[in-house]
């Protein structure tokens, strides 16, 4: 069977047999050099459910399955979990502030490349498109590693629900000043000017923006851009039906959970809280834990329970943290913890609020088709990574 395909460089047609799928070669035309996809289709690849996990060895980066089986042996500086169909790896640079120096690009299944290493910065693949860098703009490619959106943005997201947020590019302009952020369609057109100081992608047919940075005024708006929803500082974005927030209040400093429609429907009333994740968002409240003579200040602990979205309690308080973000969400009926007295380190606990994995590791992950990343050591320098099932089981004994 042969199949068809373009020079992403000049655009010159061409045509191989699949047998040499993933061989390399030179366009004919141009005499860039290419490497011959397979004969998978755009939504063959965009369809395909790749359940691959990314592992490292010896400062290198591979795939294993869910069994634990090495799939793709480690050749990458870094590997991402795949997203419609591909995985985002990096080649060659070194880790230092992220991969500089490396190129990025995704891989199949098998470990070959279906889009290039070609690019300085890449994102996972949302609704047939990735944005991807280079030298400094950003723009976004198929899944053939076709441009097109050319780079043009200074920073960009991923497509969600139709747009993506995109960052504009201002002549002599820096990362760290100036550039609104705005919304685009899928063939680069603005959507929603850019106007915006920060903002989100959109979720659950709204997006979180700020509009005025020092003031912290935010706003949840609508894919025409219209305003639906003025919220204040350190609002999210909507999760289950459900957005927490501040009121940005002198004297109120506490969070709750508005709707959709911004109704109140959790008053503000907790001191710490989480977003809402299959049908349970974790609520927090400061405890005194004892003054500190050395520091001269005064140590708190949190107390922590799960409610729903009517505020009630599903989980009463079971453990207190002493940090917190040391409490997660729920993802594939377990969520992880760092109980008061584990010695910092994390376990995970069932809908019941009953420790299930006894705490043990460093750094936890949420669930992910059966397994949640792990990590012992407390530094990068002799950080492991690895994976366990939901009874805390090793599939991939941690390595780095």
């Amino acid at each position: 069977m042969d199949i068809e395909w373009k020079c992403d460089g000049c655009g010159q047609d061409l045509i191989t047999d699949s047998n040499y799928a993933g061989a390399k070669v030179e366009c004919p035309k141009c005499m860039k050099p290419l490497i011959i996809p397979n004969s998978e289709t755009s939504r063959e690849i965009e369809e395909k459910v790749i359940n691959l996990f990314p592992i490292t060895m010896e400062g290198k980066d591979g795939y294993v399955d869910v069994s634990g089986s090495l799939i793709i042996p480690p050749q990458f500086q870094s590997a991402h979990h795949f997203s419609h169909g591909l995985g985002r790896v990096c080649i060659g640079g070194q880790f230092a502030d992220g991969f500089k120096g490396g190129k990025w690009g995704f891989v199949d299944g098998t470990g070959s490349f279906v889009v290039r290493p070609d690019f300085d910065s890449a994102g996972d693949f949302s609704e047939g498109l990735a944005a991807v860098e280079i030298r400094e703009r950003w723009g976004f490619i198929d899944n053939r590693g076709t441009m097109v959106i050319n780079p043009q943005f200074y920073n960009a997201g991923a497509f969600a629900e139709g747009l993506a947020v995109v960052r504009e590019a201002l002549e002599g302009e820096t990362r760290q000043e100036g550039g609104m952020w705005g919304y685009i369609d899928r063939t680069g057109t603005w959507v929603i000017k850019p106007q915006f100081h920060e903002a989100h992608g959109f979720h659950e047919g709204l997006a979180l923006v700020t509009v005025e940075y020092y003031a912290g005024l935010q706003a949840y708006i609508d894919r025409t851009g219209s305003v639906k929803i003025k919220a204040s500082r350190f609002a999210s974005n909507f999760y289950d039906g459900m957005a927490k927030f501040q009121p940005g209040e002198k004297d109120n400093s506490h969070y709750g959970y508005i709707d959709k429609a911004g109704n109140t429907v959790i008053p503000p009333q907790f001191d710490s809280a989480n977003n809402f994740s299959e049908g349970l968002a974790a609520v927090g409240m400061r405890v005194k834990a004892g003054y500190d003579v050395y520091d001269e200040i005064q140590r708190y602990d949190y107390k922590w329970r799960y409610i729903d979205k009517l505020g009630r309690t599903v989980i009463g308080i079971q453990f207190l943290t002493e940090r917190s973000d040391h409490v997660g969400r729920f993802s594939e009926g377990l969520a992880w913890v760092c109980p008061k007295g584990s010695g910092g380190k994390f376990g995970y606990i069932n809908r019941s609020g009953n420790i299930v994995i006894e705490p043990q590791f460093d750094f936890p992950g949420n669930f992910r088709n059966g397994l949640a990343g792990v990590c012992i050591g407390e530094t990068i320098t002799i950080r492991k990574t690895g994976y366990i099932d939901k009874k805390g089981k090793y599939v991939w004994t941690p390595t780095k």
